[in-house]
């Protein structure tokens, strides 16, 4: 028991020797060295490097340092803890009440107490190790154990410290025989070395279903998802591919992993009527990737009889039925009973080690695992069982850098991970170690990450006059675009997915489709190029956290035209005074994205449907409007510029109006286009690198996701004009360029904005006296242009730049 307390005290996260109290009054030799390294070095028997020790109870002017060299007390205390550990460990596991309780020293034991109690006088004990434990009634967590190391530093006059704090668990074999499912659940279990006990999972899956309801049962945000009207699935009875002839209410379970470069069969026309038939599978098994294998052992084990796996369960060959099925993917996995995530390796024949195979042996035999994990026997089976060294993070695997495994794990009700050399549940109520509760170890578990949409949001449970809209009046009338709800899920979740590696670049959307349906019902808008319609005027302003490389087949002012993780800038909560001036202005998640449209955009895509420019919302305004825009949008200074002349803005595009070259263009492209007409300007120059600390919260922020890092940083220019006068900045996307060539690269503006985006800038929250804008490459052959980079500059140098309408094609 005493080496099971020492192992944890050498724990990073229970180390005592980094509590401030300890760390800053060490003596020399021992500054920097983690307890591990102390006590592996033999550290606690030389008193001259005892880190602890200097008693409230030492006279001034007193040297002497305290420390275990004092036999004495150590022999006393021993036996003692030893003891009343064991028998409280028994009494617990055996269902006897016993009141949380401190073991320390006390009269009432041997009479060497009374010895011991004089020898602490004289050398009071420098750290005091209490523990107590949860009796067998408790209601939450019976049987948990809290143990507490309280003591000094070597700081004269101290005052006792928690240095450290942790928790271990009573665990007993006849458990297992409790037909109580939580009360089973809360306690501790000892685990075999080499194989997982696949029963706990079911018991899992049982407490879920019984006491979660429909927390589990359905997504939280108040709608009903659409269940997949076409399902293919495994069935583990009857070894072959089937379709249920009832699959809205088809009960399986499917698998999340790592294709990777493993060379695994797949579902083609030449091979599905062999893989339908009854015993189908069975003659293919030792060609069945491993992880497959296994899940199907889960399966047959959890008393299931369904499993989709994508590889088998869509057709690979590029045809109308895979296209189908890969876009209600967010259907399949939010249907699933629950998803197995395979997080263990990097690719589809890495296995889930520790998963024994029962009823399915192939010429790849089970992968044991090898876990450690410690624990101290007490009594009659009774022990006390240490939690794993730490939690198995998602985030560390390849599983979780992968892009088609972002909507699955979004998209589904319960995951069961297998990461490391364990299994962990996730649901929306509970996430379970086989050791023990997730909760009940004391360290920090990541929960269940979802899309955080709320029913509100679908227009469930609200007034008919609300909405998750996108544009708010002020009191003194006027209309600001905030961030909505469904915009900041859909930002964090562009964040999030951009990290991501995929395979194949074509699959930048295609991994997404699913969730992108979800979006769709929200947004209640079409979506082009992964960006929403409704509210795209917001949606191009992505900005990149690194350098990112451009990406061929996707439009270059989509997030998916590049490689690379983006995101978007947090708007402002803006506090005004009854006067309309401003009180605070700090970034949050929602409030004022502080732009205002100009452009009336234009969309050109291949489909039957797009045959012809067409705009978007129907109006053109890259805005949920309801009617029409405010006056004061319409009274800005950019048509003043122009002496009002609305109607080169406000008119319908055809492709008759476009230069003969870009019309050609668009007709054999594939990639949809933006079209519109706006104000450029060729004279500005690029200046100065600008290094700011917001920009080094990016580079963090894709340091936390290092799977699509180039590892540069993203360039920030200022802007010039022809004076070499200071105009604003510029964010470049990708490596370049390093001069603006007139002809080649131009400024083209985008919309009003509030403020640059710098840092320590005073915000202006009356009026709009900057513009965003964009840099586009033009290409002198098709007419059309290329996103570069995104800025701001500022109305007045903009005025003064002789700047020109032109209609601009941007692909």
């Amino acid at each position: 028991m005493c080496r099971l307390l020492l192992s944890m005290l050498t724990r990073p996260e229970n180390d005592p020797l980094k509590h401030p109290e300890v760390a800053k009054h060490v003596p020399e030799a021992v500054q920097g060295m983690s307890m591990l390294d102390w006590v592996d070095g033999g550290w606690r028997f030389t008193d001259a490097n005892w880190p602890f020790g200097r008693s409230e109870y030492r006279h001034d002017g007193a040297t002497y340092v305290l420390g275990p060299a004092r036999e004495v007390v150590k022999e006393l205390i021993g036996p003692v803890i030893k003891t009343t550990l064991m028998e409280i460990a028994f009494t617990t596991s055996r269902s006897r009440p016993r009141q949380p309780k401190r073991y320390i020293p006390k009269n009432t034991y041997a009479d060497g107490l009374k010895k011991g109690k004089e020898a602490a006088t004289k050398y009071p004990i420098s750290c005091d190790l209490e523990i107590s434990i949860l009796s067998s009634s408790h209601p939450e967590f019976p049987g948990l154990v809290f143990a507490t190391l309280v003591g000094f530093g070597n700081r004269p006059g101290g005052d006792p410290q928690v240095l450290s704090h942790f928790r271990l668990r009573v665990a007993h074999p006849k458990m297992d025989e409790n037909p109580n499912t939580w009360r089973y659940l809360s306690y501790g279990r000892l685990l075999d070395k080499n194989w997982i006990d696949l029963s706990i999972i079911k018991q899992w899956l049982a407490h879920c279903e019984q006491e979660h309801g429909n927390h589990c049962k359905e997504h939280d945000w108040g709608i009903v998802m659409q269940r997949p009207q076409f399902l293919r699935v495994i069935d583990v009875d009857a070894l072959c591919l089937v379709q249920p002839q009832d699959p809205m209410n088809c009960r399986f379970l499917a698998l999340s992993y790592v294709w990777g470069g493993a060379n695994t069969i797949k579902l083609t026309y030449r091979n599905q009527a062999a893989m339908m038939w009854s015993q189908g599978l069975r003659e293919l098994f030792d060609d069945l990737p491993r992880t497959i294998v296994d899940a199907m052992e889960i399966v047959k084990a959890l008393g299931e009889k369904y499993l989709w796996v994508d590889s088998l369960c869509i057709m690979q060959e590029d045809t109308t039925e895979a296209r189908e099925q890969i876009a209600t993917m967010d259907r399949v996995y939010g249907s699933a009973l629950l998803t197995i995530v395979a997080a263990q390796g990097d690719n589809a024949n890495s296995g889930l080690r520790g998963v024994q195979r029962n009823e399915f042996h192939t010429q790849t035999p089970s992968l044991p695992r090898d876990i450690r994990q410690s624990s101290a026997e007490m009594k009659d089976g009774a022990h006390i069982i240490a939690p794993f060294d730490s939690t198995q993070h998602l985030s560390w695997t390849s599983w979780n850098s992968r892009a088609w495994t972002f909507q699955e794990k979004l998209m589904s009700k319960r995951l069961l991970v297998f990461a490391g050399d364990e299994v962990v549940w996730y649901c929306r109520k509970m996430t379970c170690r086989e050791d023990m509760r997730a909760e009940d170890s004391g360290y920090i578990t990541e929960p269940l990450e979802s899309l955080s949409l709320k029913p509100q949001y679908f227009g469930i449970d609200v007034d008919k006059l609300w909405v998750d809209g996108s544009l708010e009046v002020d009191r003194h009338g006027r209309t600001r675009i905030v961030r909505s709800g469904t915009f900041a899920a859909y930002a964090k979740a562009i964040e999030s997915y951009t990290s991501r590696q995929s395979t194949y670049k074509s699959d930048a959307i295609r991994a997404l489709h699913g969730l992108l349906h979800v979006f769709q019902l929200s947004f209640k808008s079409e979506f082009i190029a992964g960006l929403p319609n409704c509210i795209i005027d917001i949606a191009l302003l992505w900005r990149p956290t690194q350098q990112l490389k451009r990406r061929e087949g996707f439009p270059s002012w989509s997030w998916a035209g590049w490689e690379g993780q983006v995101t978007y800038n947090k708007p402002m909560k803006i506090e005004r005074d009854d006067a309309g001036h401003l009180k605070s202005a700090n970034k949050a998640e929602f409030g004022e994205e502080g732009i205002q449209p100009l452009l009336r955009w234009h969309i050109y895509s291949e489909s039957p449907s797009h045959s012809q420019l067409h705009r978007v919302n129907g109006h053109g305004w890259g805005i949920p409007l309801q009617g029409d825009p405010p006056m004061e949008w319409e009274a800005s200074p950019y048509f003043a510029g122009y002496h009002n002349d609305r109607t080169v803005l406000n008119k319908q595009l055809h492709l008759s109006d476009l230069m003969y070259s870009q019309r050609q263009y668009l007709l054999k492209s594939k990639v949809p286009h933006l079209v519109f007409v706006t104000s450029c300007v060729d004279t500005f120059q690029l200046g100065d690198s600008i290094r700011q600390h917001s920009d080094l919260e990016m580079e963090i922020l894709n340091s936390n996701a290092p799977s699509t890092s180039t590892g540069v940083r993203a360039r920030r220019f200022s802007i010039t004009d022809t004076e070499m006068q200071w105009t604003g900045s510029v964010l470049l996307d990708g490596e370049g360029p390093e001069w603006i060539y007139r002809g080649q690269h131009a400024f083209i503006l985008i919309s009003e904005a509030q403020w640059f985006g710098l840092d320590q800038e005073k915000v202006d929250i009356g009026e709009f006296p900057n513009y965003s804008i964009m840099l586009v490459e033009h290409n002198r052959e098709t007419g059309v242009s290329t996103r570069l980079g995104l800025g701001r500059v500022k109305k007045t140098a903009w005025m003064m730049a002789n700047s020109v309408l032109k209609t601009i094609v941007l692909g």
